[in-house]
């Protein structure tokens, strides 16, 4: 199951992103998330290849940076 989970919180729905990134640093994937308040969202990346990948999440000033694994 390629499906990634992100739980966050937000004041600011303008300015949230998701990118994910290959080992290459070329960008495979790209999401705004708008929404405020407390959310669970999911992302599926099943027209990813399995490999290892880098995701990094922005909101407003706040950055996240994950390595994450897809079989």
């Amino acid at each position: 199951d390629k499906r990634v989970n992100i739980v966050f919180e937000s004041a600011n729905a303008a300015g949230n992103s998701v990118n994910i990134y290959n080992l290459t640093g070329a960008k495979v994937f790209s999401s705004k998330l708008a929404q405020t308040g407390f959310n669970n969202t999911t992302l599926d990346l099943s027209t990813l290849g399995a490999g290892v990948y880098v995701l990094e999440f922005a909101s407003g000033d706040y950055k996240a940076v994950r390595k994450i694994v897809l079989q």
